[in-house]
């Protein structure tokens, strides 16, 4: 009886090991943390509202805004602002960073009419959205550049012919992100902001355009937020699932939430909250095996940059997974941690690339770093911290 218990002890425990061993696999794997881009003197920051893109063999751009570096209360940075590209042909693992001539930021916006339609699918296509801020235009109707090699050149600035006419945002001010989804050679989805003109107290609220006609005009589609909804939300990140459905997570006061259209973008309706932030926008994609992926920063005390994964199209959300945290809190000179804004991708090595600007403390310069993980296959019934390994 006694060796038939040990026996029974040592198959429970090989079991346990081994069911332990299985779990591990699916825990993503924290492959590397990389400066995209550094400068002494100078101020990085805000990915988020420069776009980023992938092309059919893996090679992957981001943008950012890089400005003078000034301490002061908010952030650390004063004009005259540049946006640049920085560019990765190895996964995310090696960054080349430029400011192409005659791209956004290099002169005042003076828009054009676009007079033949755009090929969105061409194999070497971007488009880079500008509206009304610092991080790029000076019109209040906004516009668009497009590329036609990689972003090496730019064509630009154009007008969004049709939209700023729309009855549903005539006279506001558009502030468009870089957020698109292309649909054909000639039609994309367009996840756009707005803000109201002075003088106005309504909140601001994002919406869905359209163009069929490749950038020959554009139409008004939807809210994603109800208009009378009296809090706040903007920066919208959209992504179409698998199953044609559309989703859009979007900031509001101290929050994400995820709202869902299955019509196209014409109608929308709230679906989740994705998680608790101060003053950070989401970014969400799909992953090649289906599950919806979300980040966003936080820049509460231990600010950190954070992402979770939904099983079932945005409707539920599994724990935080801490990609990056420990920035010092807020200090006499400067108001707040000042991080976040990510851009992501996954890689063709099924990696996700996750990337937002970063400070040592809130007296350094800003830069855009990169955190590079595995993501595994499923959830974990606790919070992962990702520890910092690069000092």
């Amino acid at each position: 009886m006694k060796q038939t218990g040990l026996i029974f002890i040592t198959a429970l425990l090989i079991c346990i090991i081994s069911c332990n061993s299985d779990d591990k696999t699916h825990e993503p794997e924290f492959i590397d943390r990389v400066v995209v881009y550094q400068e002494d003197d100078y101020y990085m920051g805000w990915p988020a509202n420069n776009g980023i893109w992938m092309w059919e063999d893996g090679e992957i751009m981001v943008g950012f805004t890089r400005g003078p570096f000034f301490l002061r209360r908010g952030h650390n940075i004063q004009r005259p602002f540049e946006s640049w590209l920085a560019r990765s042909t190895d996964g995310g693992f090696s960054w080349k960073a430029f400011d192409p001539d005659g791209f956004v930021g290099d002169s005042a916006l003076i828009l054009k009419n676009l007079e033949e339609p755009l090929d969105f699918k061409d194999e070497n296509f971007a488009m880079r959205i500008v509206g009304m801020s610092y991080h790029g235009s000076n019109v209040p109707e906004g516009g668009f550049f497009y590329s036609y090699d990689r972003g090496n050149s730019w064509e630009g600035p154009f007008a969004f012919n049709g939209l700023n006419q729309a009855e549903e945002i005539k006279g506001m001010i558009l502030t468009g992100r870089t957020q698109y989804i292309i649909e054909s050679n000639n039609s994309a989805i367009l996840f756009m902001g707005l803000n109201n003109p002075p003088g106005e107290t309504r909140p601001s609220h994002p919406f869905v355009a359209r163009t069929t006609d490749g950038g020959l005009s554009f139409e008004f589609l939807g809210w994603i937020a109800d208009p009378s909804d009296p809090v706040r939300s903007i920066m919208p990140a959209g992504v179409r699932t698998s199953s044609g459905k559309l989703l859009a997570a979007v900031r509001r006061p101290h929050w994400i939430d995820v709202f869902s259209s299955d019509d196209n973008g014409i109608s929308w309706e709230f679906l989740s909250r994705g998680g608790e932030t101060r003053g950070n926008p989401p970014k969400i994609i799909q992953l090649s095996d289906g599950r919806i992926c979300l980040a966003y920063g936080n820049r509460e005390d231990n600010s950190r940059i954070v992402a979770r994964f939904s099983h079932d199209e945005g409707k539920t959300w599994g724990p935080e997974i801490f990609l990056r945290k420990g920035t010092e809190p807020e200090s006499l000179v400067s108001n707040r941690s000042d991080i976040g804004y990510p851009q992501m991708i996954q890689n063709k090595d099924g990696n996700i690339v996750t990337i937002y600007y970063w400070s040592k403390c809130p007296e350094s310069e800003n830069y855009i770093e990169a955190t590079i993980w595995d993501p595994g296959s499923s959830d974990w019934g606790e919070p992962l911290y990702i520890e910092d390994f690069h000092k």
